[in-house]
């Protein structure tokens, strides 16, 4: 395909999308779309998202795999990026809160009429890559959709939701996409207040943020979801087993206590007694495994506290685990 503007008086030569039919050698066995459809799971490897400041674009590291009946391997190469805008949000806009924000590869686009045709290679050019919603330099066979739903944990890591959506593209205009294809290929926090990614550091599957403002208040009433929320995010729903401190003060001349109790069992149950010279400062980290329903931990506390507040540290990313 080539990418004409309106009224060009040449045809250009970039803008090109390399869409070349792979046929099967003559004689070759065919493998059926229901195999092809059990083993794509196992095909998934790689993803991550690691942004060292805040960025409106997104840096992922090498990630791979086939759709659902495809016959052809999407690829993301390392340090590929891209800058989600309007029509790559799944919604068609950016949150208008503070959000952990899920990327997904997803089959590319074709005009209408290509059904039941031979699979066919995606690789747009320089030019194309600035015309096509989702296309980045170095991502080849799939487009990235960014949505603020979250994946289902498996090795796929499709779209919890599922069924099929329209994606707005400039060149296609809107295309449907069935859900339940796409592969998720990583996570970042979206701060509303800058429109921009705020920075974490990936360590294998393991995921440091490094945004130090949002803290959940353990004074509100609990149980409290550890999952991102408006205002206190703390991990995405792809954290089963995270990394957190508990930092608080105890008025002074009192006894207070705090206990934690998670999916496994009663973590801690702690009291901390303050003297007269002033508030005791209480600093305890822990490893939690929410609820893998809706990210709850429940946290008691014993009295009133000056302040306590949980603070993101790490987490480990459930689908990245899987591959």
């Amino acid at each position: 395909y080539i990418f004409v503007p309106a009224a060009a008086g040449v045809l250009p030569t970039d803008g090109l999308v390399h869409c070349r039919p792979i046929l099967r050698a003559p004689g070759a066995v065919d493998v059926g779309s229901d195999v092809l459809s059990g083993l794509q799971d196992a095909s998934v490897r790689g993803g991550g998202i690691n942004l060292a400041l805040a960025s409106a674009s997104l840096l992922f590291f090498q990630a791979s795999g086939r759709f659902p009946k495809h016959r052809i391997r999407w690829g993301i190469t390392q340090s590929s990026t891209i800058q989600p805008v309007a029509n790559t949000w799944e919604t068609g806009a950016a949150p208008a809160a503070d959000a952990p924000a899920y990327v997904y590869a997803a089959p590319p686009p074709f005009p209408a009429g290509y059904v039941g045709l031979a699979p066919r290679e995606f690789v747009p050019d320089v030019t194309a890559v600035a015309n096509i919603a989702g296309a980045a330099a170095g991502v080849t066979g799939c487009i990235l959709v960014t949505s603020e739903i979250s994946p289902a944990i498996t090795a796929q890591g499709a779209h919890s939701s599922g069924g099929t959506i329209a994606l707005s593209d400039p060149v296609w205009a809107a295309t449907l996409s069935d859900r339940t294809q796409w592969a998720y290929v990583g996570s970042a926090y979206f701060d509303q207040s800058i429109t921009q990614f705020d920075a974490q550091t990936l360590k294998g599957i393991m995921v440091l943020p490094q945004n130090v403002v949002p803290n959940l208040d353990l004074t509100a009433a609990s149980p409290n979801t550890i999952w991102g929320q408006s205002g206190d995010f703390l991990f995405p729903d792809t954290a089963l087993e995270v990394e957190a401190q508990i930092v608080g003060a105890v008025p002074v001349g009192t006894l207070r206590g705090v206990s934690v109790t998670d999916q496994t069992a009663i973590l801690l149950n702690d009291e901390l007694l303050a003297g007269g010279g002033g508030d005791a400062n209480y600093a305890r980290r822990l490893r939690l495994y929410p609820d893998p329903t809706n990210g709850n931990v429940t946290f008691a506390l014993n009295g009133a506290w000056t302040q306590i507040v949980l603070r993101s540290v790490a987490y480990k990313d459930a689908v990245l685990a899987m591959r």
